[in-house]
């Protein structure tokens, strides 16, 4: 079999969601990534020429994929190679194309099954931290969280919320294994990402200051994710983090979605575990992230 390897292309975007879609239908049963993923994932690569791989038969069929984001000094990555073509050396080569581009760091990639594993462990990477996909369907939410008088919440607003939900941000996750502090511009990327909408991220305030916030998007179909959600240390141990949960079901059910999912740290030391299976929340499955220093 004759192998094409070539840096990634924003033309490629198609092609790349085919072959992530196979690989979510084999490995997670169903599809959890959208091309607008695939299209932030791209956008989030400094430089696609040399930070970026595409494998492609003779056919230009993408059979595999690599490509590495920058965050301090991690490196969080993606490997990927279409199951039909597994056991054929394709991730050693991938793997070995991105340990020759990075230095000074810690290069990042998660696990989702033995396979995986064992291909990540004999290649010089080591499980770090264990991490669930929890999930619950919404389509029938009709709770509305209770808040204290003295408490609101409300969507982000653009030009006005920036700094205070960048220090809210900073100070949710200080305490997280694997934090690097971003910088105002650095978190504001988040705002130019495919499928970014500031109606979904919701603001919990106390008389007028920020004490959690829970950001979601929009995913394939009817699904939502929530990709972050926060409570400064002095609003903590008093339910805020339900009541967040709660009001984004209601918010998402409101406008179609079925079912919401969230990936979260097995080891979080605030308890997120916990809040969420309260919230109604299911593990759904269960990844590993593997560390590699570079």
């Amino acid at each position: 079999m004759s192998l094409t390897f070539r840096a990634a292309r924003i033309s490629d975007i198609e092609k790349l969601s085919q072959l992530i879609r196979d690989y979510d239908l084999d490995t997670l049963g169903e599809i959890e990534t959208s091309e607008e993923d695939v299209k932030g994932l791209l956008a989030a690569i400094d430089n696609l020429e040399t930070h970026s791989w595409i494998v492609e038969k003779e056919d230009r069929v993408v059979i595999g994929f690599a490509g590495i984001t920058k965050k301090g000094t991690h490196f969080p990555s993606l490997v990927i190679v279409h199951p039909t073509y597994r056991h054929n050396g394709i991730e050693q080569q991938l793997i070995e194309k991105m340990r020759l581009v990075v230095s000074g760091g810690t290069l990042i990639v998660s696990s989702n099954t033995d396979y995986e594993h064992q291909l990540f462990s004999e290649n010089g990477f080591k499980a770090a931290r264990h991490w669930f996909t929890m999930k619950r369907s919404v389509d029938a939410f009709t709770s509305t969280p209770s808040l204290p008088p003295s408490l609101v919440i409300e969507p982000f607003v653009l030009n006005q919320d920036e700094e205070a939900v960048h220090q809210a941000f900073e100070e949710s996750f200080s305490t997280h294994f694997g934090y690097e502090p971003s910088s105002l511009n650095d978190f504001l990327e988040r705002t130019n990402r495919e499928g970014f909408d500031p109606n979904l991220w919701f603001l919990l305030k106390d008389q007028g200051e920020i004490a959690g916030f829970i950001f979601c998007k929009r995913g394939i179909d009817h699904h939502a994710e929530i990709t972050h959600v926060g409570v400064r240390p002095q609003w903590r141990k008093r339910g805020f983090g339900k009541v967040l949960l709660e009001y984004a079901f209601l918010q998402l059910r409101n406008e179609g979605r079925t079912s919401i999912h969230l990936d979260v740290d097995t080891e979080n030391g605030t308890g997120a575990v916990k809040v969420y299976k309260t919230a109604g929340m299911e593990i759904a499955r269960h990844f590993i992230r593997f560390d590699k220093a570079v």
